[in-house]
């Protein structure tokens, strides 16, 4: 019994992984031999109830009847037949034949109902809340299907669909949110230098007016006045700047991971001669032998301006030394930035890609950028940003790149 019931289960997940019209066309060929196989006992059933009828009267009409292990014709005298009698035969004779057209009526029905309980009903129900769901905007129903066939691909289809607008969904809020609080440090930091401002014009109004304020004084001021109009101008610019990185389309071009290091040597060199700081520039030890010739789609305006940016920071904060390492896994390129500096805090590795966070060691000269950009950088090139601290100290910043 256990083996029926096992043969059974493995037939019945082997109907439900083909395809629709794989499992019609079994559905059909089980339904006709059902008919044909129904039909044979229904009509030998009535065949011997016609013979045991016709034994009544042997006269007139032929009919088949089975005698003497065979087939054979007699003649049989209807008349002779009571009236219940011949209403029997007659019944008979006709489901002997009928019987094809109601097994076959029957098994259409039977046929489609269960093709459509075992192959349509539950996906398309799946399909349908799945449809409401998102028509309310609620995109955590799962519209999960277990099968094979074409209406389980739709469904996974649907239920990816599902994921890409909750995604969607997310980064937009995600960008929301990062423009708020780019919005409020901008706020927040415009703050200052406009009270400074404020402060020294007050004290200029004041003072000079009533003649208390030497020339030298008033110069000095207009001079402290002038320092904060040049940090607020620095700072818009910053502002437009992130504001022209959002609109950037990313604009891939073939090329090899061997001209992308030719490209980053060129952008750095100029960077180590004026921190007079070492860089060094590798690939990864991990990688491949022949990688560095592989074929990379990338848009080098975002990448050299990433780790242009991902290098300023390291050069500030570092003793004497800042390495570069790129690493190709997949379709992506990951570039490592290492200093030999203090490495981040608990507060700035939480803190450091916001907009305008500065650490305590910051002379005050940095709005806190750098990562930030390196950040949007990434991930409009399909990839990520991420820190941590080396095991001898220092910094580790990781640029990914979606390269394919």
């Amino acid at each position: 019994m256990d083996y029926l019931d096992e043969l059974f289960m493995k037939w019945e997940r082997k109907v439900k992984n083909s395809s629709l019209k794989t499992s019609l066309r079994w559905y059909i060929v089980f339904a006709v031999t059902g008919v044909i196989t129904c039909s044979l006992f229904t009509m030998l059933f009535c065949e011997g109830w016609l013979n045991l009828l016709s034994l009544q009267a042997e006269n007139k009409g032929a009919v088949m009847r089975y005698e003497r292990n065979c087939f054979q014709v007699v003649f049989v005298d209807r008349s002779g037949f009571t009236a219940s009698t011949f209403q029997a035969y007659e019944i008979f004779g006709i489901l002997q034949y009928g019987c094809i057209l109601i097994y076959s009526v029957a098994a259409i029905l039977i046929v489609s109902k269960l093709y459509y309980k075992r192959k349509l009903e539950e996906p398309l129900r799946l399909l349908h809340m799945e449809a409401e769901a998102i028509a309310r905007e609620d995109l955590s129903f799962c519209c999960e299907y277990k099968s094979e066939d074409e209406m389980g691909e739709i469904c996974r289809t649907f239920d990816r669909l599902r994921k890409q607008l909750a995604e969607s969904r997310q980064k937009n809020l995600d960008i929301m949110e990062d423009q708020r609080q780019l919005n409020a440090a901008f706020a927040h930091d415009l703050r200052t230098p406009l009270t400074v401002m404020k402060g020294y014009i007050e004290m200029i109004i004041q003072f000079y007016k009533q003649g208390r304020m030497p020339e030298e004084k008033l110069y000095e001021n207009l001079e402290l006045l002038y320092k904060q109009v040049l940090r607020m101008e620095n700072f818009s610019a910053t502002m437009k700047e992130i504001h022209s990185f959002e609109e950037m389309k990313v604009e891939k071009k073939k090329q090899t991971l061997q001209d992308v290091k030719n490209q980053l040597e060129e952008s750095i060199k100029g960077l180590g001669k004026a921190s007079e700081k070492s860089i060094e520039l590798s690939y990864a030890n991990s990688m491949p032998k022949g990688a560095e010739e592989e074929v990379l789609y990338v848009d080098n305006r975002f990448l050299l301006e990433a780790v242009e940016n991902l290098l300023g920071n390291a050069l500030r904060f570092c003793r004497n030394k800042v390495e570069i390492v790129l690493e190709r896994e997949g379709a992506y390129l990951r570039v490592y930035v290492k200093d030999d500096g203090p490495g981040f805090s608990s507060e700035e590795m939480r803190m450091a890609v916001k907009p305008y966070y500065t650490g305590a060691s910051e002379d005050g000269e940095h709005f806190g950028l750098g990562l930030c950009i390196s950040r949007n950088l990434c991930e409009k090139h399909g990839g990520s940003l991420s820190l941590s601290n080396g095991l001898r100290g220092g910094a580790i910043v990781c640029g990914e790149f979606y390269c394919g």
